[in-house]
């Protein structure tokens, strides 16, 4: 049995756990998944505390090897032995054992039920917030319920996906894991990581579900596949569809750039972004509105590829009235959305209903062969099917949200896709990128998308981008220390330098200890010559004499 347990000072922690060993029966038969890493905390945050963890823990701070200990039962009498013993260690040790424990990933804060308002000043006062009042209304009245899947392709992106996780579960939340076929033996990894055992342990009351379906082609249509998959589950199984509000997929190298509970917010019936949906990133031409592909100059290649705009018959979203022969227009955005729950239902079913748009535009993008689907099924759908269109964001003159974010919201998603620079429109980018470290099993398109750091801080801020990629703690780890934080006015003005960042080598004794090694042979080598073109000199002067 796993259950958050608050532990407060007032109590007697315990006496918590041995009320938890109470409930279940004072002995545990404890299943394989078990997660082996978790602990116990003091000061009334929720965390993760399964009967085996406290076993683990408590054998980790005498110094003994958890694995010895007995996997099957643990009773009351040993287990509250071992609690007290955690509870009475040294400062250090308990950090020691936290860091070792399922304290790496503490819940986010819930501020519903008693203690909200509570919770909300103290967290005002913390975050320098106006009373507070962003925390109060977090997953409170309004809140939007997110439903969010996570699309993995290999080792890398599946280690990257839990830092992802840990910034997005919340008791409001349903995460869907979905990993490319093409990884070998996808599920079987997955049950082997950390994900999964703290999706069962450490879930924060999040709904979390991962399979292998599809496999994605770059460039075709079934870089869909993915994505509809995840809408029509939130569609349609009882586990999911009545639990949800919002639509977000993310790739597995994706990070937060704001505290879930912020987002929850944002999204919701109070927030600057209710009702909005969102298919761009900074890549796109026309910021936060999906482009026309006719906007594109004549010889840019995605005009070219998609040349004239399809004509199409299909009804319209009431199933009402029929349109014959209506010219769409083709729009470019981005494969990575975040969508409304209504206009996430009308797709999934209009994908089974061959009078539909969604059922036409797909059978001409895929009959006719057309390249970059996932990145213009969404945007086209979006721009010509009312009353959708009217849900698309309002673009400031700025080129931000308009409405309270105006001026600091200018893209959904931050990226870096420095692709076929020049861009369509001109721009070339003026800023060094970080390149893969050597000796690191990392792969990168030419075009992108780059992987961000610290040096980029500066950018993301200034984008107001709830959303970045990649970020990668193989390539550089800073981000995933950083983000997410509750206020984007936290993060620090960190830029690129307008001169070049010029790195020396990583110090490293070994090589530098046989570079001096090299460099007194060859000395003792020079000196041996010298010593013995002398001796030759002498020998010679003395058979001329």
């Amino acid at each position: 049995m796993n259950l958050f347990v608050p532990i407060r000072r007032r109590r007697s922690s315990t006496w918590r756990l041995a009320l938890l060993m109470l409930a279940t029966g004072g002995s545990v038969r404890h299943p394989q998944w078990v997660v082996e890493e978790a602990a116990l905390f003091e000061g009334g945050v929720n965390v993760c505390v399964s009967p085996r963890s406290s076993v683990v823990a408590a054998a980790k701070l005498r110094g003994g090897d958890p694995s010895q200990r007995n996997p099957g039962t643990t009773d009351i009498s040993s287990v509250t032995t071992m609690a007290r013993e955690l509870l009475r260690a040294p400062p250090q040790r308990k950090r020691e054992v936290k860091g070792e424990a399922c304290a790496a990933a503490p819940c986010w804060p819930d501020a519903r039920g008693k203690g909200a308002a509570r919770m909300a000043k103290e967290g005002g006062k913390r975050r320098g917030m106006r009373g507070g009042t962003l925390l109060a209304n977090a997953r409170g009245k309004g809140a939007a319920r997110m439903a969010y899947l996570i699309v993995v392709h290999d080792a890398r992106t599946l280690d990257d996906a839990l830092v992802l996780y840990r910034s997005i579960r919340t008791a409001n939340s349903i995460v869907l894991l979905h990993m490319d076929t093409k990884f070998p033996h996808a599920m079987a990894s997955l049950h082997e990581h950390r994900l999964y055992s703290e999706s069962k342990t450490c879930g924060c009351g999040s709904v979390f579900h991962a399979d292998s379906v599809h496999s994605s082609e770059w460039g075709q249509w079934s870089m869909n596949f993915p994505t509809l998959w995840a809408l029509e589950l939130l569609a349609n199984d009882e586990k999911f569809k009545d639990r949800w509000d919002v639509f977000v997929n993310l790739s597995g190298d994706t990070l937060p750039t704001l505290a879930p509970h912020r987002v929850e917010e944002m999204f919701g019936e109070n927030g600057p972004l209710f009702g909005t949906n969102f298919v761009t990133s900074r890549s796109s031409e026309t910021g936060l509105l999906p482009t026309p592909v006719s906007m594109f100059p004549p010889r840019f290649h995605k005009r070219g590829h998609y040349g004239a705009a399809p004509r199409l018959t299909f009804s319209d979203a009431r199933g009402t009235t029929v349109h014959h022969n209506v010219t769409v227009e083709i729009h470019f955005g981005s494969q990575w959305m975040a969508l409304t729950k209504e206009f996430s239902k009308y797709v999934s079913d209009g994908l089974k209903d061959p009078t539909s748009l969604p059922h036409a535009l797909r059978a001409w993008l895929i009959h006719s062969d057309k390249l970059m689907s996932d990145e213009t099924f969404f945007p086209t759908l979006l721009a010509n099917a009312p009353p959708f269109n009217g849900t698309l964001p309002v673009s400031a003159a700025d080129g931000s949200l308009e409405g309270p974010l105006r001026g600091r919201l200018f893209h959904l998603r931050y990226e870096r896709m420095d692709e076929h620079m020049p861009r369509a429109f001109g721009f070339y980018p003026g800023e060094q990128r970080y390149a893969i470290p050597p000796g690191v099993n990392v792969t990168e398109r030419p075009w992108g998308p780059y992987f961000l750091g610290a040096y980029d801080l500066a950018n993301i801020k200034a984008s107001g981008a709830l959303y970045v990629r990649k970020v990668s703690a193989l390539v550089e780890p800073s981000l995933t220390r950083v983000l997410p934080v509750d206020d984007l006015f936290r993060l620090p003005d960190i830029g690129w330098p307008e001169n070049a960042v010029t790195l020396t080598e990583v110090p490293d004794w070994e090589k530098t200890k046989a570079k001096l090694i090299a460099k007194a042979k060859q000395s003792r080598q020079l000196e041996e010559e010298d010593y013995n073109n002398e001796e030759d000199s002498k020998d010679d002067e003395e058979e001329e004499l």
